[in-house]
């Protein structure tokens, strides 16, 4: 197998050999051969149809035998799915210094950035694996070395890896989002189990389905931040709100988890970018993922209109690009159903579209029986018109608060054609042609099937 550290121990298949034979003889005759791996701490040789060897290449990964055979019979029965099983544990000889292992083979493909072929169904799958691992009550369990604060394990690799990463990235927004990762308050509630390692070359899907997660080494207890770092590494972008609002992430570990991420990606990319090229390309997906968010994307969130905005809004309504959509009966409906709103009394919900902590959008849904929502909306804070910011703000506004449904539906006046080039950014298709009895006009009537943006089409 090439070598990836300069200081790794020489493995090759002839040594294993000699290994089995002399400490499990029984399966000496099964078939072995090297399993191809974008790991970096382990060689794996497949021993027969059913079994994996697993021997640490350098000093720092030598633990992690005694650790995983200690620990995982304990945690697998309280998970989802499948995870390593250690059968047999080999002892250090004059030939191989450390303790190594066989576990069973785990059946299963490793998904990969934009080819996962159910990235919804993958999501949910992750959600349930991680809210599982991290409710388990085990006692005693070791500290993860990814458990601990950023400040603590990751500076000063983080700091001299942005030095030799100088042309090659942004250097400077990826230093001034290092900046802002340290300063994330800490996590202050009790420790909770974590993978620690949670990336593509850990998972094994079969039909679309997570079936099984591999590679222990950082298993332990800790912060539960740094088993977001699948939200970058792997998941597509759309797909980042229903991650962190399935496992209900406040915003503190969300940036955590966002600073591990991208330490892991930036340390990982100059010391593999030669002798692992798969796991330097991830590096450089999650790097530039994680800056994308910061250039592109605001940090939005929606929460139910109040009363004490009233004044806000009326001062929205009377500017000249809402009063030219929204006049006459169809302003004087929907003022009328915000005091409704306010009363508990309205069908419809109304809402209001923050950047940070800045109100910038109005928003109403009104639901059509089990499978569909309406939505209308508008960008009122002058500042965060013709920012190109609509598109993504309602996708992460369904996404959000909307994933449930089958369809959503919105009707648009015909001559309005800003709005609807959004809206078939968005993935909306127009459906049908109407007069609307509000304002009789030509509407047109566009869907779009929150599947097909769910799964990113």
């Amino acid at each position: 197998m090439a070598k990836m550290h300069a200081d790794e121990y020489e493995i090759d298949i002839a040594l294993v050999q000699r290994l089995l034979a002399k400490q499990f003889p029984h399966w000496a005759n099964l078939p072995l051969k090297p399993v191809t791996s974008a790991g970096t701490d382990n060689a794996l040789y497949r021993l027969g149809k059913d079994m994996v060897v697993r021997l640490p290449r350098i000093d720092w990964a030598v633990g992690d035998v005694d650790k995983e055979w200690q620990w995982l019979p304990k945690i697998a029965p309280f998970l989802p799915v499948a995870i390593s099983k250690p059968i047999a544990k080999g002892s250090p000889t004059q030939e191989y210094p450390w303790s190594w292992a066989v576990y069973g083979w785990l059946k299963g493909n490793n998904p990969t950035v934009g080819h996962i072929p159910d990235p919804i169904s993958l999501t949910h799958d992750l959600i349930a694996f991680i809210q599982a691992l991290h409710n388990i009550d085990l006692p005693n369990g070791p500290i993860s070395n990814r458990g601990v604060p950023l400040q603590q394990k990751q500076n000063i690799e983080t700091r001299k890896a942005l030095k030799q990463l100088d042309g090659m990235i942004d250097v400077e927004t990826a230093t001034a989002l290092w900046e802002e990762a340290l300063q994330v308050p800490k996590w202050s509630g009790p420790p909770v189990w974590v993978h620690g390692d949670l990336s593509p070359g850990n998972l094994l899907i079969h039909n679309g389905k997570l079936c099984g997660i591999i590679d222990f080494g950082n298993l332990g207890v800790g912060d539960p931040a740094c088993d977001l770092i699948i939200a970058w590494n792997l998941l597509p972008a759309h797909l980042r709100d229903v991650f962190r609002k399935g496992l209900k992430v406040d915003e503190a570990t969300w940036q955590r988890g966002r600073g591990w991420a991208l330490s892991i990606a930036l340390v990982a990319l100059p010391y593999y970018k030669d002798t692992n090229p798969p796991l330097a390309d991830n590096a450089r997906h999650m790097i530039q993922e994680i800056l994308e968010d910061a250039r592109k994307h605001p940090s939005f969130h929606f929460a139910l209109a109040k009363s004490s905005q009233r004044a806000l809004l009326h001062q929205w309504f009377e500017q000249k690009h809402i009063k030219e959509w929204m006049h006459g009966i169809g302003l004087q409906n929907t003022l009328n159903g915000l005091e409704k709103f306010f009363q508990g009394t309205s069908e419809a919900t109304y809402w209001i579209g923050y950047d940070k902590d800045v109100p910038f959008a109005f928003l109403i849904t009104h639901l059509e029986g089990n499978d569909a929502v309406t939505l209308d909306l508008f960008i009122c804070d002058l500042n965060y018109l013709g920012k190109g910011l609509a598109v993504s703000m309602i996708r992460e506004f369904l996404v959000t608060h909307f994933s449930h449904v089958k369809k959503v539906l919105i009707d648009p006046e015909v001559t309005n054609k800003r709005a609807i080039h959004v809206y078939e950014k968005v993935g909306f298709k127009i459906v049908g042609e109407f007069i609307a009895s509000w304002h009789p006009v030509p509407h047109y009537q566009m869907e779009l099937y929150m599947q097909d943006l769910l799964n990113g089409r």
